[in-house]
């Protein structure tokens, strides 16, 4: 019980030490940033695309709303980054570009 009531205290006061929160945020940025483009490549390939040529941001918001799939081996599969807050979306956005219609990690 002591060693749980320790590594909670411990785990709190890390990112306050060494500006560890920083890092955090970078690594979380950029690991969304992968998942929103691999979800925006799935979903494409699938027949379900997010993409609004020279829009990040319309391209995010769509991701951010889902679709599902309606033809094809995909059938009846959402797609789409629900589980994903918009301020997490907001953060990989500096990380990712629309490039001739696909979403891709500058």
């Amino acid at each position: 019980m002591t060693i749980a009531v320790l590594g909670i205290m411990c785990s709190l006061a890390m990112p306050l030490f060494g500006g560890q929160q920083d890092a955090f945020l970078s690594i979380k940025a950029k690991r969304n940033a992968q998942e929103l483009v691999t979800e925006c490549t799935v979903a494409q390939a699938s027949g379900v695309d997010f993409v609004v040529p020279g829009d990040l941001d319309a391209t995010l918001a769509n991701l951010k709303a889902g679709a599902v799939a309606t033809t094809g081996v995909f059938k009846g599969r959402q797609f789409g980054i629900r589980g994903m807050s918009v301020e997490e979306i907001g953060f990989s956005k500096a990380l990712l570009e629309v490039r001739a219609g696909v979403l891709v990690i500058r």
